[in-house]
């Protein structure tokens, strides 16, 4: 089930997955692996994240929060991905980073397409205002070995707020 997981056959996956009966320590995992395997074989996908942090003993928080649209159909997947970045801005240290508060957005766009069931691609772009990279372009081949061996080859573009290019090869 996790191979069919890995190759993005998720009807299969769900069905040998369920097959297994896990003891009574594994069953809250094995439902959330179940529930998430369920989930992408649904053509409409809609994914909300939130997560709110204090920095040690520091007063100030920051938030992050996301909202994703995933549409997939059998050989293709589109996304469309919000996020949003508050800081407090109550810090006490003036050469703190967290001194100036506000909010950053980031909007994107993901596309993948599956070639054949062992090649697939990607191609991702996005905009920010603050806090994020202001723009991110990032593209990736993926391509299944024999013996559950996955070969990935990614690359991304990050403009960051001193507007110098930054290029990084994963």
């Amino acid at each position: 089930g996790l191979i069919y997981k890995d190759m993005r056959e998720y009807d299969k996956a769900f069905e040998y997955l369920n097959m297994y009966t896990p003891s009574l320590a594994e069953l809250p995992a094995h439902r959330r692996l179940l529930n998430d395997v369920l989930s992408k074989t649904y053509p409409n996908t809609l994914e909300f994240e939130y997560q709110q942090a204090r920095r040690g003993t520091s007063p100030s928080i920051s938030a992050n929060a996301s909202a994703r649209y995933i549409r997939r159909s059998e050989w293709n997947e589109y996304t469309f991905e919000l996020n949003y970045l508050g800081r407090d801005g109550t810090a006490e240290d003036a050469a703190s980073e967290m001194v100036e508060g506000g909010t950053g957005v980031m909007v994107g766009g993901q596309w993948r397409h599956k070639f054949s069931k062992k090649f697939d691609a990607y191609a991702k772009i996005g905009w920010a205002n603050k806090y994020f990279p202001e723009w991110t372009i990032k593209a990736g081949v993926s391509y299944q070995l024999p013996r559950s061996w996955t070969l990935n080859l990614d690359g991304s573009f990050r403009r960051i707020q001193t507007f110098e290019g930054v290029f990084e090869l994963t």
